[in-house]
């Protein structure tokens, strides 16, 4: 599979619906544990951890990719992940955030950023570009 097919897979506008570890309820600073959990999930995520990364989604998770397809629930997501990774093992992404929104109440927050893909050569030139995301604590969602 060529760089520029995976174009097409990469989600790269919005993750809707994220949630936050047990970890988020006891933190002193909200956008400090949000960091937090994005570079463990970047850390997964270069490992191709499948199982860690989607701990971080809720059950309901929606993901809106680059081609404007639609990834709806955890189980979805998780099988998206590992067609991705058979297809293209050494492949992986770098979200780094540029902003962090507390939302009122501390229960929602909203990170966007840049991301880079990345493969055992490097940086993807072809896979880059801006995300956003939207956090959500574990008692928000019934948990």
């Amino acid at each position: 599979m060529t760089a520029s097919n995976w174009k097409i897979y990469i989600p790269t506008l919005f993750i809707l619906m994220n949630i936050l570890s047990t970890d988020m309820l006891k933190a002193q600073n909200a956008e400090e544990e949000i960091r937090r959990l994005r570079m463990l999930s970047n850390n997964a995520r270069k490992a191709n951890d499948i199982e860690r990364i989607c701990k971080l989604f809720t059950d309901n998770i929606i993901i809106v990719k680059g081609d404007s397809g639609e990834l709806i629930g955890r189980e979805i997501v998780k099988k998206y992940m590992a067609k991705l990774k058979t297809q293209s093992p050494d492949l992986y992404f770098e979200r780094i955030p540029d902003k962090v929104i507390i939302g009122e109440g501390n229960k929602m927050a909203w990170e966007e950023g840049s991301w880079t893909g990345y493969n055992k050569d490097g940086p993807l030139v072809d896979y880059a570009g801006r995300y956003s995301m939207m956090w959500i604590k574990p008692t928000t969602v019934g948990r």
